[in-house]
């Protein structure tokens, strides 16, 4: 095998490659919450990312669970998001890279 086919090969595999995470864990989760007891001054919005320069990462990998903490921690008292809505953010180049989940909702205590 000469070297072209070698560095061909190896991109071959790299391209084909693949990963999984965790994107969190929950102790309750559902799609059908009566929001009545929502309010709108508890609107918040949380995010949990990774970046690197230069694809050396220099935060943890970003997840759900986290980006929802960060949110509910936002109002004093709250314990759930309701009414949510889960995003994701990237932005790939060949210094900079970052992935971040955001989550958007309204904080209450239930």
């Amino acid at each position: 095998m000469d070297r072209l086919q070698f560095i061909l090969l190896l991109s071959l595999m790299g391209f084909i490659s693949g990963c999984a995470t965790t994107t969190g864990r929950f102790k309750m989760i559902s799609t059908q919450v009566n929001s009545s007891t929502s309010s709108s001054e508890n609107k918040v919005t949380g995010e949990s990312c990774k970046r690197s320069v230069l694809f050396i990462p220099y935060e943890r990998e970003g997840n759900l669970e986290d980006a929802v903490d960060n949110a509910v921690q936002k109002v004093s008292g709250a314990n759930t998001l309701i009414d949510v809505k889960v995003k994701q953010e990237r932005l790939i180049t060949i210094f900079y890279n970052y992935r971040c989940i955001v989550v958007e909702g309204t904080a209450v205590k239930l």
